[in-house]
């Protein structure tokens, strides 16, 4: 019987045992105040409706969507520096970093829980050619997408300091966040999940923490 990241390809509805799962390091959050875990997320849909549309999506990916991938899995907030940097707007790379480390173990609290298998697993027990981009940074459950949520908390917070720019720092975010559902890494549910969390999570940011 063929076994698949250690655990029976029978079981592809999880990532992985959830005894093997690395535990979210709650010690770690200090500026999201303690009621952010009342956050309710839907449940995924099941894996095969979205595994086919995953595989046209990244198969059609175009020259800018791959080159926008790899700036991304390099630095998620890269689009939202870039667009900072281009209308002089002050900000500083620590926070940044900060608010996207802070954000780590809130995803993977929600990932735990959902424990979903990535598409690139869904696809070989299905048989089906996923021809995902490389990364060193998959090695979670799917749902919700952590790349998502991290640039999108980032823009929403410079967000509060420019409200003008807004849109343009969402649109920043998203160029990340739907990256990895491009680059064959992640489902759009996944994608939704992370936009809704990192929404949610602004109201329990402490501004006095920072």
């Amino acid at each position: 019987m063929k076994t698949f990241k250690g655990y029976m390809k029978e079981d592809i509805a999880v990532y992985k045992p959830q005894d093997q799962l690395k535990p979210a390091k709650y010690n770690k959050i200090k500026i999201f105040k303690d009621g952010w875990q009342s956050i309710q997320l839907p449940s995924p849909p099941p894996d095969k409706t979205e595994i086919d549309k995953v595989i046209a999506i990244c198969h059609n990916a175009s020259d800018q969507d791959k080159e926008e991938y790899k700036n991304c899995d390099k630095d998620a907030s890269y689009y939202i520096k870039e667009h900072l940097s281009k209308n002089s707007l002050q900000f500083d790379e620590d926070v940044i970093e900060y608010i996207e480390k802070q954000v780590v173990p809130i995803v993977r609290h929600y990932k735990n829980h959902f424990n979903r298998a990535r598409p690139y697993q869904v696809a070989a027990f299905y048989n089906k050619e996923l021809r995902r981009f490389k990364t060193g940074t998959s090695e979670t459950p799917s749902y919700p997408s952590g790349h998502t949520v991290q640039p999108l908390v980032v823009a929403l917070h410079y967000a509060k300091k420019y409200p003008e720019h807004k849109g343009d720092l969402i649109k920043a975010a998203n160029i990340c966040g739907y990256g990895r559902v491009i680059a064959g890494l992640h489902y759009p549910s996944d994608y939704n999940a992370g936009v809704q969390l990192a929404e949610k999570l602004m109201e329990y940011i402490d501004y006095e923490k920072f």
